[in-house]
């Protein structure tokens, strides 16, 4: 699991809670897409805007212990 915050450039920032996030770069390695698996009842973005986004930042999460 993974914590993503996403900064965009009005100042917003949206953070939630994924299983697993793919960045796509193109061959300049400009950044072209991102997809990402929603973690089980956790809500997310449907779609992020990549031109007003000025940051994504990924944090591991620790694994729940049962």
């Amino acid at each position: 699991m993974q914590k993503i915050t996403v900064v965009f450039s009005s100042g917003a920032i949206q953070e939630f809670v994924v299983e697993s996030l793919s960045l796509t770069r193109n061959r300049f390695g400009q950044l072209v897409g991102v997809e990402w698996k929603a973690a089980k009842g956790q809500k997310t973005p449907m779609r992020i805007n990549l031109d007003n986004v000025d940051g994504i930042f990924a944090e591991e999460l620790p694994a729940e212990q049962s």
